[in-house]
């Protein structure tokens, strides 16, 4: 199913991008790369990724009798605000005069262990009950509005560059 898959191949991406983060937080922090790496949690992650779910798949699949507001789509949504609480944290830290170095890095260990259980579980049930219940002209749909979304709500060209930030950072950490 493509518009499944579409989501698929951002999680790898963005299991790249935790193995960054842990790079980043094992050693003294590059505050230059941390940054880099919270821009591309709050658009990669967040706005992109999860606004995806959140705006067509979610909608979609309760259409098609799934519960917002319980089972796997309520954890999820509940699990996507808590990690943009846990980012506005790391920030707010990070741009703390004072910051605790082991703070941030605690923070970012938070961050990453909650990502990578978020994801296992849209692996492992969420995604596997939409290509299930949803039809062949709903992933047609979704992977258009998907596309659509991309570019006008997160902008032409930036979803290849943080591909491209990714392969360059893997590179340096």
């Amino acid at each position: 199913m493509e518009s499944i898959e579409k989501l698929l191949e951002e999680h790898r991406v963005i299991e790249r991008g935790l193995g960054i983060l842990e790079s980043i937080s094992s050693e003294k922090i590059d505050k230059n790369k941390l940054e880099n790496m919270l821009k591309f949690l709050k658009v990669f992650v967040d706005k992109c990724h999860h606004g995806k779910e959140e705006r067509f798949l979610f909608p979609r699949l309760e259409e098609r009798g799934l519960n917002l507001r319980a089972g796997p789509i309520a954890v999820m949504l509940a699990e996507h605000e808590q990690m943009r609480n846990l980012i506005a944290e790391i920030e707010k830290e990070v741009q703390n005069q004072k910051a605790d170095e082991e703070k941030i890095k605690s923070m970012i260990e938070n961050y990453v262990y909650a990502l990578r259980m978020h994801k296992l579980k849209e692996e492992s049930v969420l995604f596997k009950i939409a290509e299930q219940i949803l039809d062949e002209n709903d992933d047609k749909e979704l992977s258009e509005l998907f596309e659509k979304f991309e570019e006008e709500e997160i902008g032409k060209g930036i979803h290849q560059k943080f591909h491209k930030m990714i392969e360059e950072l893997e590179k340096e950490v």
